[in-house]
């Protein structure tokens, strides 16, 4: 059962106290959905005895095919820095064959027993196939990142196929950032030719990240400008948390929970998430030129819940219960296709961007399906922002709904289409005041209709203008009803764009009071189907 949307388990709490010498871990799932400040390492509370954690930390690996990180060194006290035994056991189980010209096949999983391992610089996995590094899970378990010396991550995976990495807690012990200096990212999958091995089909689960200064969370992509393979990653109870807010100013720290693909489309997509959220960053899902499946979770205190900059590949959100972000969507997309789909989510929150632009989706040539969507805002009025690219379609919403709006709600520039099948308006009390099934356009000026518009009521009171109709060719049965609403002598007059005509003629003139005509498009040219 999913717990409640609620502030207190959601959002960011007081910061929490620096890992102290000598305590291991006991940590309840709840306090680690909590973002911990700035700079403070993860809480870690008695919850087992101290005799108790020795014996664990002593125990064996889980099964036999297992090396633990505490045969080579590891010590998991939290003070003593166990950088140099862990990446010896990985060391152990990969081999010395060149990762650059090898592909390395463990003879072992890596086990790191219940405790806190201090980290001073990168744990490097580099060209592998069938790779383990398991923790005890994540509230027995915590890499504690201290000092400047991470160049990439605290984990950098760097050419690896069907692994697994599970069963830890990533934190900080204030000194691997400082003011506005963040560590690049806790977890980093990649492919660069120092690794034969491209990155393929691995695994992540029960991971929580907080308590860290990181700029990004999860970073999954090739080096920038690259086409080398990084897909298919799963992603399972993985928890980001940040230390911002939806009105957080961000600079340098907390920037991305998750981050897939490197800005370039292809090889790059395939990823899928289950149950996993960020809260506390500007963007707590960030899509580069990437593809990926996102079911269920609860991010909350985000700038962004998603976001999307140039085309993106196939893309499913679905299960979504966002609380307390600025906005659910924003899309700075290409004129490439997207095939992306949004679909049973609840968007609740009182912080809504200054735009209001709950969904903001621009620049993407078409493929946008909204379905079962609910935005909850209290006294604002959200708005459903597209900027399509010349006309093509950018979506189509079913059973859309948003609070104190009304035809305003959703707004259409520069072109696109946009598909209604009930939408619908709520008042404050989220209670439905009226059913949306085409988008209804009044206009005293000029006015250029897109494919989204079906109904277009111009009132020429002031002075005659022109309504204009898309190319023909680009919308195959669309069909358009423009009214005169006016009893005035000025006229309004319907002109095809692209030097189409309307049952061959050049324009069609409506100049008697509160006339009509209805016009379709039979992919070529437009037709009256009906006037008064």
């Amino acid at each position: 059962m999913k717990r409640p949307l609620t502030r207190r388990t959601d959002s960011p709490a007081r910061p929490a106290p620096a890992f102290r010498a000598g305590e291991t871990t006991g940590i309840e799932r709840r306090q680690l959905l909590h973002a911990a400040g700035a700079g403070t390492a993860l809480a870690v509370s008695s919850r087992i005895s101290t005799a108790q954690a020795r014996g664990q930390a002593n125990s064996s690996p889980p099964t036999p095919g297992w090396v633990n990180v505490r045969d080579y060194g590891a010590v998991g006290n939290g003070s003593a820095d166990d950088t140099a035994a862990i990446n010896a056991a990985i060391k152990a189980v990969t081999g010395d064959a060149s990762p650059a010209v090898n592909v390395r096949f463990p003879t072992a999983g890596v086990y790191l027993p219940p405790g806190a391992y201090k980290v001073t610089s990168d744990l490097l996995i580099r060209s592998v196939e069938g790779f383990s590094l398991a923790g005890a899970g994540a509230e027995l378990t915590i890499l504690i990142a201290s000092g400047r010396n991470f160049r990439t991550a605290v984990l950098n995976i760097d050419g690896s196929a069907k692994s697994s990495f599970s069963g830890f807690s990533m934190a900080g012990d204030g000194t691997e950032g400082s003011g506005s200096t963040a560590l690049p990212n806790a977890i980093n999958l990649t492919w660069t030719t120092a690794a034969r091995r491209s990155t393929t089909s691995n695994f992540f689960g029960d991971i929580y990240i907080r308590g860290l200064k990181f700029a990004c969370g999860m970073r999954m992509g090739a080096p920038s400008g690259t086409t080398r393979q990084v897909d298919g990653s799963t992603i399972s109870d993985v928890i980001v948390s940040g230390a911002g807010s939806a009105e957080y100013a961000y600079a340098a720290l907390y920037l991305y929970g998750f981050y897939f693909g490197n800005g370039v489309t292809g090889n790059q997509y395939d990823h899928v998430a289950y149950n996993s959220s960020a809260s506390g960053c500007r963007a707590a899902v960030y899509c580069n030129a990437s593809g990926f499946e996102w079911y269920g979770g609860q991010p909350a205190q985000n700038a962004i819940e998603f976001q999307f900059v140039g085309a993106p590949a196939q893309t499913t959100i679905q299960g979504i219960q966002s609380q307390d972000s600025g906005q659910l969507l924003n899309v700075i997309g290409g004129s490439a296709v997207a095939t992306a789909s949004v679909r049973d989510v609840l968007f609740t929150t009182t912080l809504l961007v200054r735009s209001r632009r709950w969904i903001e989706i621009t620049g993407i040539a078409r493929g946008w399906e909204l379905s079962n969507v609910r935005a909850f805002t209290g006294t604002a009025s959200p708005v459903i922002f597209f900027s399509g690219y010349g006309s093509a379609e950018v979506a189509t919403l079913i059973n859309v709904a948003q609070q104190n709006t009304a035809a305003a709600g959703i707004v259409v520039q520069s072109g696109g289409s946009v598909k209604l099948v009930n939408y619908m308006q709520l008042n404050s009390a989220a209670q439905v005041t009226a059913v949306w099934h085409d988008i209804i356009i009044s206009t005293k000026s000029a006015y250029s209709c897109t494919q989204s518009d079906r109904y277009v009521l111009a009132d020429a009171t002031r002075g005659a203008f022109t309504v204009t109709l898309p190319n023909a060719t680009l919308c195959p049965g669309k069909a358009y009803t423009v009214k005169k609403v006016d009893s005035g002598a000025h006229a309004v007059t319907v002109v095809p764009a692209a030097g189409r005509t309307i049952d061959g003629a050049a324009a069609y003139r409506l100049g008697s009071p509160h006339s009509a005509v209805d016009l379709v498009s039979n992919g070529s040219a437009w037709f009256v189907t009906g006037k008064v």
